[in-house]
């Protein structure tokens, strides 16, 4: 997954899982050019499974920190089940696209 712009209709971003099983290993890392890292800001991404939020959970925060990971929580998935990501900001002091990564097994 990946964005570079944001789209409020959670219905246009999500994406179908083809199986049941297990997401874990949230990854997140901010690209772009110039600086990415939030600053004294920060950028928080929350898995969203049929609509309704996760444990899955990363928080990027500070002038050195441009990715995160959460390898602890796992979220069990049925096949069919909508997957998203929130993106929620504050105050971050420069713009940033994202890249993320999740394992399902």
């Amino acid at each position: 997954m990946g964005y570079n712009s944001v789209n409020t209709v959670e219905s246009s971003t999500q994406i179908v899982a083809t199986r049941s099983g297990t997401l874990q290993n949230l990854t997140v890392i901010l690209v772009g050019s110039g600086t990415l890292t939030p600053g004294t800001g920060s950028r928080t991404f929350t898995l969203r499974k049929n609509g309704i939020a996760t444990s899955l959970v990363v928080t990027i925060t500070g002038p050195a920190m441009f990715s995160g990971a959460d390898g602890i929580n796992t979220v069990s998935v049925n096949q069919f089940d909508l997957i998203s990501l929130l993106h929620t900001a504050s105050l971050p002091e420069h713009d940033a696209g994202c890249s993320v990564s999740v394992q399902i097994s």
